[in-house]
C-alpha cells in the first residue's frame, strides 16, 4: 500500500500541483503555523535564491527558504533555512525535494510566489533570513532568545519584522 508521500510525487511527477497544511514557526510570518501551501515539481535547474522549498528530512517534510547551494557532483545540494531560525539547515540533495511552493493560502486570501512580486518578496526575505544566521555566527546566543525582555529577545522580534511587512503589504495589494 503506498503511503501519502508516494501518492504527493506521483501528482507532482504528473504535473499537479499538491496542497499541504504546515506546523511550527519555522518559517516565521511568511508562512504560520496551520496555513496551507501548495507546491509544484521544480527542475533542479529551476531552483532558485529565496524559493520555499518543501523536502523530506527523515520522516518529516520540511518547509524552508533556499539561501544558498553547494556544487555535489554532476548536481547541486541546497542549502535552507527558516526566517526566524538562527542556524542553517544542513544541505539538501535534489532527491530529497518534493517541490516548490508557489501559493500561501493566508486567510485573507492566495499569496502566489509565482509571480514577480512573490518572487522578489522571497529574495528579500532571504536576504533578511541571511542576515539573522550572519548576526547569529558572530554573536551566539543561544537561550537567550527565550528570555522575553532581554535586548537579544528584542533583537530577533526585529529581524522578524520584514516578513510581518512583507505579509501585510501582501494582504492589502491584491
Amino acid at each position: 500500500m503506498a503511503d501519502s508521500r508516494d501518492i504527493q510525487r506521483v501528482l507532482l511527477a504528473e504535473g499537479n500541483e499538491v496542497m499541504l497544511r504546515t506546523a511550527g514557526l519555522s518559517m516565521g510570518h511568511a508562512i504560520r503555523g496551520g496555513e496551507a501551501v501548495v507546491i509544484r515539481a521544480v527542475p533542479e535547474r529551476d531552483i532558485r535564491f529565496g524559493d520555499i522549498l518543501v523536502f523530506e528530512r527523515g520522516d518529516q517534510l520540511v518547509c524552508h527558504r533556499v539561501v544558498g547551494t553547494r556544487a555535489r557532483g554532476a548536481g547541486r545540494e541546497f542549502v535552507t533555512k527558516g526566517d526566524p531560525v538562527l542556524g542553517l539547515d544542513e544541505p539538501i540533495p535534489y532527491a530529497a525535494i518534493l517541490g516548490r511552493v508557489v501559493r500561501v493560502k493566508w486567510p485573507g486570501g492566495d499569496f502566489r510566489l509565482d509571480t514577480r512580486r512573490g518572487r522578489w518578496s522571497n529574495r528579500f526575505l532571504a536576504v533578511v533570513s541571511l542576515g539573522v544566521a550572519g548576526l547569529y555566527r558572530v554573536f551566539p546566543w543561544k537561550g537567550a532568545l527565550k528570555k522575553p525582555g532581554s535586548g537579544v529577545h528584542a533583537v530577533w522580534r526585529l529581524l522578524a519584522f520584514p516578513s510581518r511587512v512583507v505579509r501585510w503589504i501582501s494582504e492589502r495589494c491584491r
